[in-house]
């Protein structure tokens, strides 16, 4: 029968190529078929996550959430920056917590001594290169290098 690939008490077949098939599909063909099914359902399960947060971005501000977005933007404000909208719609949909954002605050802070609220590129991109008081990225290897040449 299909179900048992031929393997049946009697013998109904006279070469052994059932047994051949049997082995190579079990060791190639159910990992194949294991692995596109997976594939499938991590896309379906994708499509699911993104509507969802598509949902979550669009939906109103419940009574806790606009109490946070007063507190994100310091509650005397009329406005809402870039950054503060970005901060409060992470915090909606859950892609971060407070304790991440706080984290953050704290490094600009570090990377901005005089507090004007920015930074140079080349202080966040790469503090050695701030550290030797140059004000551009460090170089590509290869770029000015010989010794790297791909030539």
């Amino acid at each position: 029968t299909l179900s048992t690939a031929g393997m049946v008490a009697t013998k109904t077949v006279d070469s052994q190529a059932h047994v051949t098939f049997v082995g190579f599909f079990a060791l190639t063909g159910i990992p194949v078929y294991c692995t596109y099914l997976g594939m499938f359902a991590n896309l379906l399960v994708e499509r699911y996550q993104n509507k969802k947060m598509e949902d979550k971005m669009r939906a109103k501000f419940t009574a806790s959430e606009v109490a946070l977005l007063d507190h994100v933007t310091e509650g005397e404000k009329d406005y809402v920056t870039a950054a503060e909208f970005a901060e409060i719609q992470l915090l909606r949909m859950g892609l971060v917590d407070r304790d991440t954002l706080r984290a953050l605050r704290e490094q600009f802070k570090k990377l901005d001594p005089d507090g004007s609220g920015t930074i140079k590129k080349a202080e966040f991109l790469h503090p050695l290169v701030a550290d030797r008081g140059q004000d551009r990225p460090p170089e590509t290897p290869g770029a000015a290098n010989p010794a790297f040449s791909f030539n």
